[in-house]
């Protein structure tokens, strides 16, 4: 039987990685789960936090719309790293998805009302 060169170099690799004592590297079903359950819980943090920031942005924009001031510079990215939130570390996968809910409703909220506020801007720079 013949095997072609690419076939003969991938299980030369793997019986070396083996026989050098490196663990290989095929998670196990618990540990796909787990790191599926903390990506999920990461995922609500960045909705929370994002919403946190559509919402901080839309009150100072509302500020200045009743100040008659210009509206202010719309910036609405995450610049610091954002890590898994305390409360969603011992929680199970259901109860993160429901979060996740949550934050993503509270995200359209949020953006919803920065939204509005550009609006209002934009009618009263046309006059309308």
């Amino acid at each position: 039987m013949r095997f072609p060169t690419p076939t003969l170099l991938i299980a030369a690799t793997v019986a070396t990685t083996l026989a050098a004592g490196q663990p290989v590297l095929a998670l196990t079903a618990d540990e796909k789960r787990e790191k599926s359950r903390l990506s999920k819980a990461w995922n609500v943090s960045m909705a929370r936090k994002s919403a946190e920031i559509r919402f901080t942005f839309a009150e100072k924009c509302e500020a200045a719309f009743v100040a008659d001031e210009p509206m202010p510079e719309p910036d609405l990215r995450i610049t610091e790293e954002v890590e898994i939130d305390d409360d969603l570390i011992g929680m199970t996968v259901e109860e993160i998805s429901e979060q996740y809910r949550l934050s993503s409703d509270a995200f359209d909220q949020s953006d919803r009302a920065v939204k509005d506020c550009i609006r209002k801007f934009r009618k009263r720079n046309d006059g309308s």
